[in-house]
């Protein structure tokens, strides 16, 4: 049987090897070993990813094998944003009539995790950066799937609960609320890379007060790091200056 490896990982292209590279704390361990002779398997989040790792002579030597698995893979993403009609009758059933714009968060796990939604919370109060928004946030399987972890956050917070809608698997899939999102958010997550895919811009949260927050993404300024309240009103004001749409021919 063979071996798998789950491994969330940041690749990025190396002009002087082709390789690509580990962009977080234990990198060498982490390279290490994934090329280890023990694996047999790859396994990522994303198609993006995929594709990287496959270029990776280290991986190509061994022919180890790279599959997607996770969120919904890139394709899927496409196609849901494709059908805009589905996307309208969705927003309809989650928000009504609301003429606000919306924002999505994508929901993931661990202490980090945990304190990127209270930012949000922060953001989310009737004076704070996101006050004038509907917020929708996708729970992780990671994390339960059901939300409990964030509404406590929220409670905590005395963030009343109508400001934010928890939508489970079972209602819709982060893809499907992306598609007719203006923006979207989360701590670091894979799929704030997809969303850019189907036109929609994507922040990272994060609560840190030093850059913890490093990908292919933000490396090329495709994603913006938000961290105090200041900066999520920047960014999202750059966002909506370009009509909430993400150029994705770049």
């Amino acid at each position: 049987m063979p071996v798998a490896l789950l491994l969330k990982l940041n690749w990025y292209d190396n002009s002087n090897t082709q390789d690509a590279s580990f962009a977080h704390a234990g990198s060498a361990l982490s390279q290490q070993f994934v090329t280890s002779s023990a694996i047999s398997e790859l396994l990522v989040a994303a198609d993006i990813i995929a594709e990287q790792a496959r270029n990776f002579s280290s991986l190509v030597q061994r022919k180890l094998v790279v599959t997607t698995v996770g969120q919904p893979t890139l394709e899927s993403w496409k196609e849901v944003a494709a059908d805009q009609n589905a996307a309208l009758r969705l927003r309809q059933k989650l928000l009504g009539n609301s003429e606000k714009p919306t924002l999505l968060f994508f929901g993931g796990y661990g202490a980090g995790y945990n304190d990127s939604v209270r930012l949000l919370g922060s953001a989310l109060e009737a004076d704070g950066a996101l006050g004038g928004y509907d917020c929708i946030l996708t729970p992780h399987p990671g994390q339960g799937g059901h939300g409990q972890v964030e509404r406590s956050i929220f409670a905590q917070l005395k963030l009343s609960p109508s400001r934010v809608q928890i939508v489970t698997s079972e209602i819709a899939s982060s893809p499907q609320v992306a598609a007719f999102s203006n923006l979207t958010a989360s701590d670091d997550s894979t799929c704030g890379v997809q969303s850019l895919f189907i036109g929609v811009p994507s922040m990272y949260l994060d609560p840190r007060p030093t850059g913890t927050y490093v990908d292919v993404a933000t490396a090329t300024g495709l994603i913006e790091v938000a961290r105090p309240t200041a900066e999520i009103d920047r960014v999202v004001a750059g966002a909506k200056a370009k009509g909430w749409r993400f150029d994705t021919e770049r």
